[in-house]
């Protein structure tokens, strides 16, 4: 059996230039031979070698398809995928929308470069190849793990631009750590749901995103509309909750139909129509999908993907629908060792 690691670049490949910035230079076999690994059903594989804030929706596509095909590959036990952490939640969350968990998939990465005198890609590499080889990891669904925490990319949010361990947003809790070589499943989520698979070239769906702070108005919901967006994230306030403005703007997008979702730009909890006078309820009834537990980055992918593996614009709303329900609380685990290599 093979565990494949696919790398994409970032930090983790980084190293600083002559004017001191730093840039992805190093390629597959250099990441994978700087964190010593050197099992022999190692695989190593390169999709592209760019910071992940260079990333497009396409690319993200084509690499969740890639890691598909690599899924489906018979002697494959599991994938690792390096990449930048910027845009990491991203392509974790895209690539699970597809995942029938019967391969493990673990994204991991790097905050400190390369070159850095304490550069933490090598052991989060490591941990990530220990994770990919276990076989309870596969029933997770996809993770992205670092510092020895694996989280469940349906839930997974950068929280800190410098910190090792970036993605503790909102109280979320690892569904497995890795200690000493071995594998703790600390959470399991919930059933597989239905894969949403999209071909890379139907990949390029506008979705626009609009962060409401005080005083803004409806006229970056109507510029967007105005440019040819297909569907809108809009991360409003508290619960949920948009002035008059705003939600007569969206009223307008949804009549055009543009479909649009609404999540609380607080990061974590519901958004839910309890409001009057432009808030939650208002937007309701102006049309627009409520969406708990989504943060607007993550309420975006799945938008876009939705609208890629639809035939119409209502289809795509009720893929979203059935997603709403499946978010990955998961149940208590139990423990498995899992033995150095």
């Amino acid at each position: 059996m093979a565990t494949v690691v696919l790398t994409t670049g970032g930090t983790i490949a980084s190293r600083r230039r002559g004017d001191a910035t730093l840039v992805a230079v190093d390629a597959a076999a250099e990441v994978v031979a700087n964190a010593g690994v050197v099992e022999p059903d190692v695989r190593v594989e390169e999709f592209c070698r760019i910071g992940s804030y260079a990333l497009t929706l396409p690319l993200l596509a084509a690499l969740a398809e890639r890691v598909r095909q690599l899924c489906a590959e018979p002697g494959v036990e599991g994938i690792v995928v390096t990449h930048g952490t910027d845009t990491m939640e991203e392509s974790a969350y895209l690539t699970d929308l597809g995942h029938t968990r019967r391969t493990a998939v673990v994204f991991t990465g790097a905050q400190l470069s390369a070159d850095h005198p304490r550069a933490d890609g090598p052991a989060n590499l490591r941990d990530a190849v220990l994770l990919a080889k276990n076989p309870e990891v596969a029933r997770l669904g996809v993770l992205i793990a670092m510092a020895g925490r694996a989280y469940a990319a349906a839930e997974a949010t950068k929280a800190h631009s410098t910190a090792l361990d970036p993605w503790g947003a909102a109280g979320t809790m690892p569904l497995a750590v890795v200690s000493e070589g071995r594998v703790i499943v600390a959470r399991r989520p919930d059933p597989t749901p239905v894969p949403i698979v999209i071909p890379p070239e139907r990949a390029a769906r506008r979705v626009d995103l609009v962060k409401l702070a005080v005083g803004v108005d409806g006229e970056l919901v109507r510029a967007a509309v105005a440019g040819g967006a297909e569907a809108l994230v809009v991360e409003a306030f508290g619960l949920g909750n948009a002035p008059r403005d705003v939600t007569a703007a969206i009223g307008e997008a949804v009549a055009a139909g543009v479909p649009v979702a609404v999540v609380t730009r607080c990061g974590a909890g519901p958004a839910a129509g309890v409001y009057g006078d432009g808030g939650g309820a208002d937007l309701e009834r102006a049309g627009a999908l409520m969406l708990s537990g989504f943060t607007g980055q993550r309420a975006r992918i799945l938008l876009a993907v939705a609208l890629a593996a639809a035939d119409s614009r209502s289809t795509a709303l009720e893929l979203v629908r059935t997603r709403m329900s499946l978010r990955p609380h998961g149940r208590t685990g139990s423990e498995v060792d899992h033995e150095e290599n």
